[in-house]
């Protein structure tokens, strides 16, 4: 096993513990530094169900995807030692169990092994699913989280024209919310914002001031994939035209002390859907999920900390 022994058995235990969370996070560190081995998909989809299926070469020691969601395991045949949650453990055969949401495995392949993992999920693009379904890192997956505990404005909308309720909008959207017991995501993110306000000592005149003063505007050529619009959270909001994975860069939002239209107008979140990242003396606007046609917005406490990187 290379020597990375040691390495798997400390990455089993509680997946909520912070330890044991980088335990696993250091495994997948050290094996992206050995050659990698190429594990083919098969994408199955019918009646709501996807289906992921791979073999697992004898010999491949690897990590898992951290799922979103609850799903259901099968281990169609083989030979795995895996470790998670529930500690190590040899498997052999065939095994059917539940994958909790959050969980993240590590493990190795003492022979080839057929596995198949099934989600409740809307039909996509096959390289889709692995963005809908599954999280690139523990941070991004506490993100998704805190999203399912707000109510996006879009579904407020869809069930207000589903209902051909004859109550105004801001009536029906205060029952929804109500009935639903949980806040909206817009109503969450402008209280975030007002605590930012407080931690970092800024008011809103200033940060607004900010956001107006047109003195160090760069206009940038060229089709970004974004637009701007007016925002739910405040004023106006910088919008995606087009998709964004994990990890792709939007565009720059500062260029030698100027800022784009990305410096200027994204709007901050408490679950942002992107990180301002200092890159070469540049601030870039970069994806930190899968981003469909909604407002990019960050974190103002990440985005002060890049800033700061780039004048010191």
């Amino acid at each position: 096993m290379n020597g990375l022994d040691n390495l798997v058995d400390s990455a089993s235990g509680d997946i909520s513990l912070a330890p044991v969370r980088a335990k696993i996070e250091e495994l997948e560190l050290e094996l992206s530094k050995h050659p990698q081995v190429d594990i083919p998909v098969t994408h199955r989809y019918s009646g709501g169900i996807y289906a992921r299926e791979i073999i697992i070469p004898k010999g491949a020691m690897l990590t898992g995807r951290i799922y979103k969601e609850d799903h259901f395991d099968v281990m169609v045949s083989g030979d795995v030692t895996v470790t998670g949650c529930d500690g190590k453990k040899r498997l052999k055969g065939f095994h059917i169990f539940e994958g909790n949401r959050g969980k993240k495995r590590a493990g190795y392949a003492h022979e080839d092994t057929h596995w198949i993992t099934f989600h409740s999920s809307p039909e996509m693009a096959a390289d889709d699913y692995i963005y809908r379904l599954t999280s690139n890192s523990f941070a991004e997956f506490e993100q998704e989280v805190k999203l399912c505990d707000v109510i996006q404005e879009h579904e407020i909308v869809n069930a207000y024209k589903a209902s051909g309720s004859q109550v105004e909008y801001t009536g029906f959207r205060d029952g929804y919310l109500s009935a639903k017991g949980k806040p909206s995501k817009v109503e969450a993110d402008i209280l975030d914002y007002n605590l930012m306000l407080e931690e970092t000592g800024f008011t809103e005149e200033v940060v607004r001031a900010q956001s107006e003063d047109e003195s160090d505007q760069m206009v940038l050529v060229g089709d970004f994939g974004v637009s701007l619009g007016d925002s739910v959270i405040n004023g106006i909001g910088l919008y995606s035209t087009k998709g964004f994975l994990p990890g792709e860069v939007i565009m720059p939002a500062r260029i030698d002390g100027k800022r784009t239209i990305a410096g200027r107008y994204v709007n901050h979140s408490f679950a942002p859907n992107s990180i301002m990242k200092l890159n070469n003396g540049i601030i870039e606007l970069v994806a930190t999920r899968v981003i469909a046609q909604e407002e990019i917005t960050v974190n103002y406490r990440e985005s002060l900390k890049a800033a700061l990187g780039a004048k010191s």
